[in-house]
């Protein structure tokens, strides 16, 4: 099913990579949502907690995402310099997603306080701050096959320059 939807749609192998990396993102984001939700909320007795709940999950997902946009230059380097800027950008996609969150859901205490729960959930559960981390690991490799699929086609279009094209553009012969 996923074959033929990214065949439809024409997407390289990189930019379904990227699409990966954007959906687990966000789809673990709202799931710790719930988690946290679940674990700092007080038990509901009318029906209209159940539509801020929604309205929580969706919030965390959708800050996930924008967070992720705007730090994703963290993502995606190659080598062991690369994996340590992918874990310090898991972290601040989690705060960053954390502050937008508690914006989106109460508009002047939830900027402040939306980090400050996070880090509480994961000082009293660390096992969500390592499934976080992962989730940032995982989403690193995956756009690290765009990196990769990027640098083959940058190669792939240098190596038809002249050799005296790439001294003059690069300052040397990248062969």
């Amino acid at each position: 099913m996923s074959r033929r939807f990214f065949k439809f749609t024409h997407l390289s192998r990189g930019d379904r990579a990227l699409a990966m990396a954007y959906a687990v993102v966000m789809a673990v984001s709202a799931g710790l949502t719930v988690m946290i939700l679940s674990v700092t909320a007080k038990p509901a007795a009318s029906a209209a907690s159940g539509t801020a709940d929604s309205w929580a999950v969706l919030a965390g997902a959708l800050s996930a995402g924008a967070a992720f946009y705007v730090l994703r230059g963290w993502f995606g380097r190659l080598g062991a310099t690369g994996l340590l800027n992918a874990v310090a950008g898991s972290a601040l996609v989690a705060l960053s997603a954390a502050s937008i969150a508690g914006l989106l859901v109460a508009p002047v205490v939830g900027l402040v306080m939306g980090p400050f729960v996070l880090v509480a959930a994961f000082w009293t559960y660390p096992v969500l701050g390592v499934a976080w981390l992962m989730v940032g690991t995982a989403a690193h490799l995956l756009i690290s096959v765009r990196t990769r699929q990027s640098l083959r086609y940058d190669n792939r279009a240098v190596s038809q320059l002249s050799q005296l094209s790439q001294v003059s553009l690069y300052g040397r012969k990248l062969n």
